[in-house]
């Protein structure tokens, strides 16, 4: 799955030609907000600019095959080009170490959940704790991704309470950013490390880019190799198709369109 990160100041237009050329037509392109600091304006700015640019870039190497979720996106959009870069928005709420998840649902986790601007609407856990808290909730909390940073530290102290928890979970989707891991080289070994100690019974693993500039952006098969080669994750492409048919499904229902009648 395609992530840019524009919570850092890139060239949009670079991006977007670099990921036609790379062959993708969707990608996130993600805001990160922490519940210390959150900038409705900011936030506001950056949903306009998504909706704005989307779908002006054509692709022009499509991938083989037919994706329903991208011809419905092309519906959405009413767009007549058959081939274009899809870019969806999404919000990222980073929470930080002293917070409850269940204290900051009203004031954060809910206005950016039910926006309907919003079309992937993800946490970041920054405790063991939390994970474990929006697990356990998922159903409350209404979020479409965990998204885990294990690029510094060691994330993970119930190894085995957390593996068990998420083999039983059916309707959670986690992802962890490649981005972050490959910059912190000297993390590589621990992130491999707890990927396979903990998450690779797990069925609902995603691994995206985490970009932050055209450099930083990575092939599917890159990602996919990372993701089952390298950490022993399990269908990582498949997992990327499931989240954005869910995503798309979402946006239809927004948009008051019957899933089943296209």
């Amino acid at each position: 799955m395609v992530l840019v990160d524009m919570s850092v100041l890139v060239s949009s237009s670079a991006i977007d030609q670099e990921l036609a050329n790379l062959g993708f037509e969707v990608a996130f392109i993600n805001m990160t907000v922490n519940t210390k600091s959150h900038q409705s304006a900011k936030l506001a700015e950056h949903l306009k600019q998504v909706n704005q640019s989307s779908g002006i870039v054509t692709v022009t190497n499509r991938p083989p095959g037919r994706c329903v979720t991208r011809d419905i996106l092309g519906l959405l959009a009413k767009q007549s080009k058959p081939f274009v870069l899809h870019k969806l928005s999404r919000v990222t709420v980073a929470l930080q170490q002293s917070d409850h998840v269940d204290k900051v649902y009203d004031t954060i986790l809910r206005p950016i959940r039910d926006d309907p601007r919003i079309d992937c609407f993800a946490v970041r856990p920054a405790t063991e704790t939390q994970l474990i808290d929006l697990i356990n909730n998922r159903a409350k909390y209404g979020y479409d991704l965990i998204s885990l940073d294990i690029s510094v530290g060691y994330f993970f102290q119930q190894l085995g309470v957390v593996a068990r928890l998420l083999k039983n979970s059916t309707d959670v989707f986690i992802e962890v950013e490649l981005g972050p891991i490959l910059n912190n080289t000297s993390g590589i070994t621990n992130c491999v490390n707890q990927c396979r100690m903990v998450m690779r019974s797990f069925h609902r693993m995603i691994i995206s880019s985490g970009a932050k500039s055209p450099l930083e952006l990575r092939t599917g098969l890159d990602m996919r190799s990372w993701g089952e080669g390298v950490m022993g994750l399990k269908h990582v492409n498949q997992n990327s198709e499931r989240l954005l048919e869910k995503i798309v499904r979402k946006k239809m229902n927004r948009a008051n369109l019957n899933p089943s009648s296209n």
